[in-house]
């Protein structure tokens, strides 16, 4: 049991500052024993985590945090919680003590109703009852602060932007929303587009091939055994890693109206706009083999070619491209690619493969 009293915990974790360091040294020492008592002081969930991000364990509506699936126990967290999306190297410098905790604020939410909810996340590592270290998510609802926050912000620009000129404004506005946007729709690990960003372009696509009936081709890229790479060289050289694939397919995805967008946490897609099935599997390939020629070691990588093992990091790629029509839908398109990943490595990696459909 920690060796604070249940009063100096409480006071502290009603203090202004939520995740102080008495609270974090109790974590080191019991942490099961005192998630349940700052829950029942603080109106907060919690979410822990391995070393890989893999949830082990949940507060009950831990949901309401989450943003498109639920916070299932054995699943990747950063499907939930996609603000954990390039926070890798922080979280690794947490788990082994360099960094004391993080502070993630203002993380935006919508409702189905359009309702925009916020939430703090505060990051930090902790002992289970094995004493194996793991990561603890304490997740805060936010709103009221922020609609206040906004409130006072709003007064103040409205105020600095009447003593500016016309022109003046203009560029003002015009500059903090492409900021803003910049932010919002990209992965802070890798440049790319986010999963966000991700879905607003592959709809808008879709709907314009669906008016010029035009092929569509989307691309699912996923990197072989990275686990095991991380498991191997860390996880900084595993962001380096993810950091190099992004620019070998930047380089081949050329097209002003292409994309390429960090799709999960080693997983890439490229959405091509008047692409047919024949160029998007050549691009698929090119990239394949831009990647092979980097030679990036991956020494324990289990991916074969008779029996020369590569030694290499390789990508596994899913292929299709449809001209839309009445009887598909966006959600069948990424199915599809899915399939086709899936199909990719099962049939041994480090290889394209191409939908096939009626």
């Amino acid at each position: 049991m920690s060796q604070f009293s249940d009063e100096q915990i409480e006071n502290e974790i009603l203090s202004h500052h939520l995740i102080s360091d008495l609270v974090l040294q109790t974590f080191k020492e019991d942490i099961d024993t005192i998630l349940e008592g700052i829950i029942s002081l603080h109106p907060i969930e919690y979410v822990i985590l391995d070393h890989e991000l893999i949830i082990h364990k949940t507060s009950l509506e831990v949901d309401r945090f989450a943003e498109s699936q639920k916070a299932v126990v054995g699943n990747d967290a950063r499907n939930s919680f996609p603000e954990l999306v390039g926070m890798e190297h922080i979280i690794e410098n947490i788990l082994y003590n360099k960094i004391k905790s993080f502070h993630l604020q203002g993380i935006a939410r919508e409702n189905l109703d359009k309702f925009c909810r916020y939430h703090d996340v505060y990051i930090f590592s902790g002992l289970d009852k094995e004493n194996k270290a793991q990561i603890v998510l304490l997740l805060e609802d936010v709103t009221e602060q922020m609609v206040i926050r906004q409130t006072l912000l709003q007064a103040s620009n409205e105020t600095n932007l009447l003593m500016m000129s016309m022109v003046d404004k203009n560029n003002y506005i015009e500059s903090l929303n492409k900021s803003l946007q910049h932010i919002a729709l990209t992965d802070s690990l890798t440049n790319l587009a986010n999963r966000r960003h991700f879905d607003q372009h592959l709809e808008i696509e879709w709907r314009r091939m669906v008016r010029e009936q035009k092929p569509l081709a989307l691309i699912l890229a996923d990197v072989d055994f990275f686990k095991l790479y991380n498991d191997t060289y860390g996880h900084v050289a595993g962001d380096k890693c993810l950091q190099e694939i992004a620019k070998v397919i930047v380089k081949n995805v050329k097209r002003s109206g292409d994309l390429v967008a960090r799709y999960g946490g080693e997983e890439f897609a490229m959405v091509l706009p008047n692409t047919d099935a024949h160029g998007a599997r050549h691009l698929a390939e090119r990239i394949r083999q831009d990647l092979a020629l980097r030679m990036i070691a991956h020494s324990r990588s289990p991916v074969h070619y008779g029996s020369l093992y590569i030694q290499r990091v390789s990508l596994s790629l899913g292929v299709v491209s449809i001209i839309p029509h009445q009887d598909v839908t966006l959600e069948w398109l990424i199915m599809q690619a899915d399939a086709a990943l899936y199909k990719a490595k099962e049939t041994g990696r480090d290889r394209i493969f191409l939908a096939n459909y009626s």
